[in-house]
């Protein structure tokens, strides 16, 4: 009975996990900035457009390890940047490659 349970809410929770709104995610400007070093390693950060919010919040929570070795930063988006999100970008990480 337990298994089955399981089996018939896994994927509910899934989904919504997947698609429940979280509002902080378009706050990532209210982040401290990390300005990008230039380095012999690369962080590349591959995203949509649809998930550029969710790609700042895991660059900066990656990079603010990473950059103390060296290691440079880019973001490669699949798609056209959102108007004035490119300026988002630029701000919270001075010196990124997009």
């Amino acid at each position: 009975m337990k298994r089955i349970v399981r089996k018939l809410l896994t994927k509910p929770i899934w989904w919504w996990e997947r698609k429940r709104p979280y509002p902080i995610r378009s706050r990532f400007h209210l982040l401290p900035l990390l300005s990008v070093v230039e380095g012999r390693a690369r962080f590349v950060l591959l995203t949509t457009p649809q998930g550029l919010n969710d790609a700042l919040w895991t660059a900066w929570s990656w990079y603010r390890y990473f950059r103390p070795y060296g290691i440079e930063l880019q973001l490669a988006v699949d798609g056209e940047i959102p108007a004035g999100e490119e300026q988002a970008v630029q701000r919270l990480f001075p010196g990124i490659s997009i």
